[in-house]
């Protein structure tokens, strides 16, 4: 056995306790059952209408960008502002603004629509990604900073890989 190590010197790893997997719920019975949530609304897109009058704050901040590869979010929500009352929330991606694409936009660009216009009319979609991983459940050996990019001087969200 070269090239081996001795049995004892391998590490002494403890598995958590076997749990039994759920009881089977057939495919009809599933949107009634309360361990399925048939509730897909949160996972679609929704719109915002914010009024803005001339000289007023917006009540949010914006991060990303063409630059950052991964569009435009929401940095910062102002408690008590009209954006929060609307429900928008730190993390929401901004797909659009008034019909214009904020996916793939310049965040200049993005800044510039979301200043000059009196009404705005947003296409969000809410980021789960915070809501998935917390300390506990991160990869082993992962922080929480493995959950975002460095940009520029931004951090934004990313898909984890």
């Amino acid at each position: 056995m070269e090239g081996r190590l001795p049995y004892d010197d391998y590490p002494v790893v403890f598995l958590p306790p076997y749990e039994s997997p759920p009881a089977w719920v057939p495919p009809h019975e599933r949107v009634y059952h309360p361990d399925y949530n048939n509730e897909l609304t949160q996972f679609l897109p929704r719109t915002i209408v914010l009024k803005k009058p001339p000289g007023a704050q917006l009540g949010f901040n914006i991060r990303g960008g063409k630059a950052s590869q991964l569009g435009i979010f929401i940095s910062k929500v102002i408690p008590d502002s009209d954006a929060h009352r609307a429900g928008l929330q730190e993390g929401d991606q901004v797909l659009s603004v008034n019909d214009v694409d904020f996916q793939d936009i310049e965040h200049s660009k993005a800044v510039e629509i979301l200043k000059t216009a009196r009404e705005i009319t947003m296409r969000i979609i809410r980021d789960r990604r915070k809501e998935l991983f917390t300390n506990k459940q991160l990869p082993a050996g992962a922080s929480p900073e493995w959950l975002c990019c460095k940009t520029a001087s931004t951090t934004f969200p990313q898909h984890p890989r």
